[in-house]
């Protein structure tokens, strides 16, 4: 009989014992990586970055002011 209870319980508790632990390993160590490449990759707004010149000869013909 006990045999026969744990060939039950073992494929049933595995997997969410299993489930749990992964998502604490992904919570402590991909989450926060994700995260910190997420706010690397945000597109500046309008008006945040300088123009950019495609050869230095526009630039020197630029008037300044």
């Amino acid at each position: 009989m006990a045999n026969c209870r744990a060939a039950i319980v073992g494929p049933l508790v595995g997997p969410l014992v299993g489930g749990v632990i992964g998502v604490l390993v992904h919570d402590l160590f991909i989450g926060d990586v994700l995260d910190i490449r997420t706010r690397m990759a945000k597109i500046p707004e309008v008006g945040c970055t300088r123009p950019v010149t495609t050869t230095p000869e526009v630039s020197a013909r630029a008037p300044r002011g």
